[in-house]
């Protein structure tokens, strides 16, 4: 995908943790992993700000991109340790305290998801994992207690800002690839303030299958969006 580490990074991280800093401060990297092992797509990472490609990115872009890897990594169930501001600013240790994020993020890829170190198995997901090292939950996110409360609360946004949901499928998309990802589905989602469990509305969407959500799938619950559009306007 054209976003090679650098080579005093792959020789010796520890030694050359300035550069290891900057090869993974714009979390263009982290995606462009997460669309090789599939839990997101090409949109997702050009969505991103760039600094190999000559973009200024203000520490505001940086901790944006940040903050979308958080959630997709959180919300694929991926031990979230740095908060957004933390992926481009490190805590002490350093670099231990990156190198042993990364660890555990190519750990979740290459296990499949499911190996979890001891002591980890016990963290908040979701939002909440990306608090930080050591940092106090500053979570705000309602999170529903059923896939009907989760769905419903979803419907309502939806009907809230669209009056059709294939309207509002290919404005989340924002591609004509006609494939939703869960990246690009976290951050509408973001965008939208939608208040609860987004995984949990992914998975219910997409029937639990990784992958890409298609416009089929998205419109089996229009019966429900109307349903939910009507009562809003009556």
């Amino acid at each position: 995908l054209g976003r090679p580490l650098s080579p005093q990074t792959l020789a010796d991280p520890q030694r050359c943790s300035n550069q290891l800093l900057t090869d993974f401060a714009d979390c263009t990297r982290i995606m462009a992993l997460l669309v090789g092992a599939g839990k997101a797509s090409v949109e997702d990472l050009l969505g991103l700000t760039d600094e190999s490609n000559g973009e200024s990115a203000s520490d505001m872009a940086l901790e944006a991109n940040a903050k979308t890897i958080c959630q997709v990594l959180s919300s694929d169930g991926c031990p979230v340790l740095l908060s957004p501001s933390e992926w481009a600013n490190p805590p002490a240790p350093f670099p231990d305290s990156l190198l042993f994020q990364l660890h555990l993020l190519w750990q979740h890829i290459t296990d499949g998801g499911r190996t979890v170190l001891k002591g980890l198995d016990t963290m908040p997901s979701g939002a909440e994992a990306s608090q930080g090292f050591g940092s106090p939950h500053r979570g705000s996110k309602i999170h529903c207690n059923s896939k009907e409360e989760a769905m419903d609360m979803w419907l309502e946004v939806m009907a809230a800002h669209f009056q059709r949901l294939d309207d509002a499928f290919w404005a989340i998309c924002g591609n004509h690839s006609g494939r939703l990802s869960l990246a690009t589905f976290i951050r509408a989602m973001r965008d939208l303030d939608f208040q609860g469990d987004a995984k949990l509305v992914w998975d219910t969407i997409n029937g639990g299958v990784p992958g890409f959500v298609s416009e089929k799938e998205f419109m089996r619950f229009e019966p429900f969006f109307e349903e939910v559009l009507a009562m809003s306007v009556s």
